[in-house]
């Protein structure tokens, strides 16, 4: 039994250390992309401290560029889409609503009241001076409207600057030489690999074709990478290290609680050692910044490497559900984080590996377009005890057209849930 000839698949201390000292770096465009989410500090501590000192060992697949330059744009606007815009449409929209809303009533409730030859009559009095104090509300109201609609319109405006001025897409272009772009020819040749490839699984990028949104050669955009990995991991005789932060199966396996890679799949460093007699591992962002704090003696901070990390979790997570209003017929995306939902546990039931518990959250919510109420009912099964086994989301008053993730800390247990309950009416904290 030859044991050594296993060792490419497991990565000690020793040859992390052998691999740092001479490997290419590749970054695919979910890493690349994520710089634009990370503080203007961190960016620069990364260029500064680790990318000068690995600078002409990091590279990039051409088609790895074409997907940076691709979503490039739509990454750099998306804060205005999904934390700003909500702001204004979801939060300052319905509270200046709201005060429309009551003026009317109260206008409505002095016609109904004036008349004194029936009933109900109601001396005005109290109607008069609450409209006093409505009217000062109002005003207040307005004039943090528009202090607060200011900011927000700055903020919108940087984010736009930023499309003229990218000092992430100037750095990268620093720091990361291109590969050369592969002729038709050659990727037709890849599709036709790609489809004997697909249909046993075989990684990388068969996920992709489960994807409704990819046609054509986008389908085989994963294959295409690695194609052009191995072509020039060949050419250079170089080892590689690939960080990545699209975490999907057909790239590599993960750690069995965390959004950490635990290694590439095992096919992958076997043909990579077939093609290129040379290791091939992979990373996230937050490992890559671990190892080199360890490696390169960088000065990254335990709290940059987790806010990586913690952006990678939220990446990887889908929060997102999409409803179509049954009275105006839109339809609509909402992040279920922008509820604070309170679960309780409903309902237990034993199994044959112990109980299965279900938890519900209830939530009511207005259509953006027409106000119609919609009411939200959130529901997860958790079983065995400590894992989430399935969620589900029901909607009265809209069709839900596509669910997301539920997510709650199971670390307590069905009893403590229920002792919050009847003790402090409380319920465990959802995440």
């Amino acid at each position: 039994m030859k044991r050594e000839e296993f060792d490419i698949y497991h990565l000690t201390e020793e040859r992390e250390k052998t691999l740092w000292k001479d490997c290419l770096f590749i970054f695919d465009s979910s890493a690349l992309l994520d710089f634009y989410y990370y503080p203007e500090t961190t960016r620069q501590e990364i260029y500064t401290d680790i990318f000068e000192k690995i600078k002409g060992r990091l590279w990039i697949p051409n088609h790895i560029q074409f997907e940076f330059l691709k979503n490039r744009l739509s990454i750099i606007k998306k804060p205005i889409s999904e934390n700003y815009q909500p702001l204004i449409d979801n939060i300052l929209k319905p509270v200046l609503d709201s005060v429309t809303q009551t003026k009317k009533n109260l206008q409505d409730l002095r016609q109904r009241t004036k008349n004194k030859d029936k009933h109900p009559f109601i001396e005005p009095v109290n109607i008069d001076e609450f409209d006093k104090h409505l009217e000062m509300y109002t005003e207040k109201l307005k004039e943090f409207n528009e202090k607060y609609l200011a900011q927000i319109k700055d903020k919108q405006k940087e984010i736009n600057d930023l499309e003229l001025d990218d000092s992430v897409l100037k750095n990268m272009e620093n720091y990361f030489p291109v590969g050369r772009e592969f002729s038709f020819s050659e990727i037709i040749e890849i599709t036709k690999e790609g489809k004997h490839r697909f249909e046993f699984d075989i990684p990388p990028g068969y996920e992709d074709l489960k994807k409704e949104k990819k046609e054509g050669t986008q389908i085989f955009g994963d294959l295409i990478i690695w194609r052009q990995i191995l072509d020039h991991a060949r050419k250079e005789k170089k080892d590689v290290v690939f960080i990545s932060n699209d975490l999907k199966k057909d790239w590599c396996e993960l750690e069995a609680t965390e959004k950490r890679i635990k290694n590439p799949r095992l096919e992958l460093i076997k043909e990579f050692k077939d093609e290129t007699t040379k290791d091939f591992w992979m990373y996230n962002s937050a490992q890559f910044l671990y190892a080199s704090k360890k490696l390169l003696k960088t000065k990254i901070t335990e709290e940059q490497i987790e806010l990586v990390s913690d952006l990678i979790t939220a990446r990887s997570r889908d929060d997102f559900f999409t409803f179509q209003c049954h009275e105006c017929m839109s339809e609509y995306t909402v992040n279920v984080d922008d509820f604070s939902l309170e679960y309780d546990c409903v309902d237990g039931s034993e199994r044959q590996m112990g109980p299965e518990n279900h938890y519900e959250a209830t939530q009511d919510f207005q259509c953006p377009n027409c106000k119609n109420w919609i009411s939200a009912i959130f529901n997860i099964w958790e079983y065995p005890v400590g894992a989430i086994n399935y969620t589900e989301i029901e909607l009265d008053g809209a069709e839900l057209l596509k669910s997301c993730e539920l997510y709650i800390d199971l670390h307590e247990t069905p009893d403590d849930f229920l002792d919050e309950e009847e003790n402090e009416g409380e319920s465990p904290s959802p995440r």
